[in-house]
């Protein structure tokens, strides 16, 4: 494996073998300037590197070279799934060892957690927020709790656990019945995050009416912060006339991860009956009588 280094100082993940410092740098000894560091994310402080260290797979090094190089040291090491993060003041310096994908999705596994990130540009040589990922750059992150930090793809599971009708001032579960004509009515529905990690939740459903005409198509992905595991989100659609009698129906989606949006559950079927509106009676008279 290859690591490509920018004069000057560089964070970088090395990815090969344990091995003596002396052997890793071999190909670039030429070049190396000042000291070489390696963070320990364990007791968040750097350690020296000497010729007699060993190397730990996918640690973190700050490397000082005098030009541009190439630094090879042999075969990579298996990477891992998840890191350990630690709430502390000083932060954590770790591997990004995911995909190259949206922030909001590299940081699902601890999204609860998360206070602060940020990726060190070892051509800009700073620390940048950035909205896609980096694969194997290095990351300060800072958590409000010690938490584990996955880079497994999650497994999205939810469920629609419960679908209400609201109509004027009353509710029904859906499928509803005997609704009355000319009611407003307007849709809740639940969703619950049975993944292991705090996921975003989306939502859509269409309604057609007796005719087979579309009468509400709604869609939305829940807002910051988002539902953590076994969590429920309530979503509320608008409001739409009830004004035809037969059976209106409804076709809905709950969603996961909304850059690859996933269906987790769904429901197609029955959204109420509607039925005619009684008579309303606004006056009562007496027009005529016969004595017996």
């Amino acid at each position: 494996m290859s690591t490509a280094l920018k004069a000057g100082g560089n964070f970088v993940v090395y990815t090969g073998k344990a091995q003596s410092a002396s052997d890793a740098f071999a190909s670039i000894m030429s070049y190396l300037a000042g000291v070489i560091y390696y963070w320990n994310n364990v007791t968040g402080l750097y350690e020296q590197v000497i010729t007699t260290t060993l190397m730990v797979p996918y640690g973190c090094y700050w490397i000082e070279v005098t030009q541009d190089c190439t630094w090879t040291y042999g075969p990579d090491e298996t990477a891992p799934t998840s890191v350990q993060l630690y709430a502390r003041d000083a932060g954590n310096l770790v591997p990004y060892l995911g995909p190259a994908q949206p922030a909001q999705d590299a940081f699902a596994s601890i999204v609860a957690y998360l206070t602060l990130y940020y990726y060190f540009n070892n051509v800009t040589k700073a620390w940048e927020f950035t909205p896609t990922m980096v694969p194997l750059g290095v990351y300060y992150v800072r958590v409000s709790q010690n938490c584990v930090w996955s880079f497994a793809p999650p497994v999205l599971k939810g469920t629609i656990t419960k679908k209400e009708l609201e109509y004027d001032e009353s509710r029904a579960v859906i499928p509803a019945s005997n609704i009355p004509k000319d009611k407003a009515g307007l849709v809740h529905i639940w969703g619950r995050n049975d993944s292991k990690e705090t996921q975003q939740m989306g939502i859509s459903w269409v309604i057609t009416d007796p005719d087979g005409v579309t009468r509400e198509s709604y869609s939305t992905w829940e807002a910051w912060p988002y539902t953590g595991a076994g969590g429920e989100h309530e979503f509320i659609g608008g409001r739409f006339s009830l004004d035809k009698v037969g059976t209106w129906v409804i076709n809905v989606a709950l969603y996961m991860n909304p850059s690859n949006p996933t269906i987790v559950d769904s429901y197609y079927g029955t959204l109420c009956s509607v039925i005619p509106a009684e008579p309303e009676v606004t006056e009562f008279k007496i027009q005529d009588y016969v004595k017996i």
